[in-house]
C-alpha cells in the first residue's frame, strides 16, 4: 500500500496528519486511496490515485482524483536520495508537486 504510518492489515493507515484508506488496487500503480485530512488544512478528504512507484529509483508519485478540497490537478513526484559526506550519511527528500491556482472566492 502506498503511504506511510501504522495500520493493521485491514487497508488502513494512520499517519500524524492524515487517515488513509486503500478501497482500489493492491498498493502498486493506478491503486487509489482514500485520505481523511486531519492536519486543519481547508479539505476533509481526498481521492488520491498511485501514478508511479519506483522502489529502486526511491520514486513515488501521486495524483488528486477526488474528495471535498482544493487541489485541482494536483500531481506529486517524492524522491529519497542519501549521500555520504566527511563519513556521515545524508538522506534528502524532495516534493515537486503540479496544481492549478484556485480563482479567490
Amino acid at each position: 500500500m502506498f503511504g506511510t504510518g501504522t495500520g493493521s492489515g485491514s487497508g488502513l493507515l494512520e499517519s500524524g496528519r492524515n487517515r488513509y484508506l486503500c478501497p482500489s488496487g493492491d498498493g502498486g500503480v493506478r491503486s487509489i486511496r482514500e485520505v481523511t485530512v486531519i492536519s486543519g488544512l481547508p479539505a476533509s478528504r481526498r481521492t488520491e490515485r498511485l501514478e508511479l512507484l519506483d522502489d529502486e529509483k526511491h520514486i513515488l508519485s501521486f495524483r488528486v482524483v477526488g474528495g471535498e478540497h482544493r487541489l485541482n490537478n494536483y500531481l506529486s513526484v517524492t524522491s529519497v536520495n542519501e549521500f555520504e559526506k566527511d563519513g556521515k550519511v545524508y538522506t534528502v527528500v524532495l516534493e515537486s508537486y503540479i496544481v492549478d491556482i484556485p480563482a479567490w472566492e
